[in-house]
């Protein structure tokens, strides 16, 4: 358990896997060191965008249950029911599943687990666009997860802050927060949150219009999501790549890494990565002339932006 809980902390879900598997054998295991065991599991099956998997590892909401379980245990269990829900795209579910996980950890009084759900909150508002509840969940979260000592999370945290303090405009502020979320991601070596740091670190140099330094960071966010093991985290990478490539002129590049981000396959569902991908390559056809094409692919762009989970 212990190898395990190091590999989910640098990011490698197949490592601890490998490491769970056998536990989950043990006939010596107690309950509540299998609903544990369980809760590694699926956090690793998730890093892996395996949806169906942790959802099998994890079994039926504690409420069906029907058995004591420790307040801290049963946050865990809800918080991660909350993340699958949130990985199909059922944002209302996820931040009703999540908002139990806190009310647990609250009565357990364990910061580690109030700050994972606040955190996992703010991510959950930011993709149904409620940016004041976004910045009122970070702060939440920052003082909590600070006082667990959770690194990781904490690098997760402060790249979420940057991405919204550069939308309200503030990028010298989104620039430092980014910063110390690469820091501390380094530290633990977590390549996949290093991976997301860079991808945001590009979208505010692109915003900042510094599109050259935009570029080194997204193909540095490729390359990080490449060996990280979350297609929908190389899908989202490809993305901004593209974008980027577009915005410097290079349209070759752009379509053919665009085109790559459609293959790429997830069970994971963010459609306005999908929208964003078709938009982007309906700005290609505009530019070369390609009216029918770029109505084509405007059609899509809308089909997925019109799809669950926007």
């Amino acid at each position: 358990m212990a190898r395990a809980q190091s590999a989910l902390e640098r990011g490698r879900g197949l490592e601890a896997v490998q490491h769970l598997a056998p536990v989950l054998r043990s006939a010596s295991l107690s309950r509540d060191d299998e609903l544990a065991a369980r809760c590694a599991l699926a956090e690793a099956w998730l890093l892996q965008d395996e949806v169906d998997q942790a959802s099998a590892v994890l079994g039926r909401p504690p409420d069906v249950l029907r058995e004591p379980i420790d307040p801290a245990r049963l946050s865990a269990l809800w918080r991660l029911h909350g993340r699958i829900a949130f990985a199909r795209g059922d944002q209302s579910r996820a931040i009703a599943l999540i908002g139990r996980a806190l009310k647990h950890a609250e009565q357990a009084h364990d910061s580690r687990a109030i700050g994972l759900a606040h955190f996992e909150l703010g991510l959950c508002y930011r993709q149904v666009g409620d940016l004041s509840i976004v910045r009122e969940r970070i702060a939440k979260a920052t003082s909590a997860l600070h006082a667990a000592g959770d690194r990781r999370h904490m690098a997760l945290l402060h790249s979420l802050a940057g991405t919204s303090l550069a939308q309200a405009g503030r990028y010298d502020e989104a620039t430092g927060a980014l910063r110390q979320a690469e820091h501390l991601a380094a530290l633990i070596r977590a390549d996949d949150v290093l991976a997301t740091v860079c991808g945001n670190q590009a979208n505010v140099a692109m915003m900042r219009h510094r599109h050259e330094q935009a570029l080194a960071l997204a193909d540095r966010s490729v390359a990080l999501h490449e060996g990280s093991g979350s297609p929908h985290g190389l899908a989202v990478a490809l993305a901004t790549l593209g974008q980027i490539c577009v915005r410097v002129g290079d349209l070759e590049r752009a379509e053919q890494v665009l085109r790559r981000a459609l293959e790429v396959r997830s069970p994971v569902q963010f459609h306005e990565t999908t929208g964003a991908v078709f938009d982007s390559l309906a700005q290609i056809h505009l530019i070369r002339g390609e009216y029918d094409d770029a109505e084509a692919d405007l059609r899509n762009a809308g089909d997925a932006y019109g799809g669950s989970g926007c």
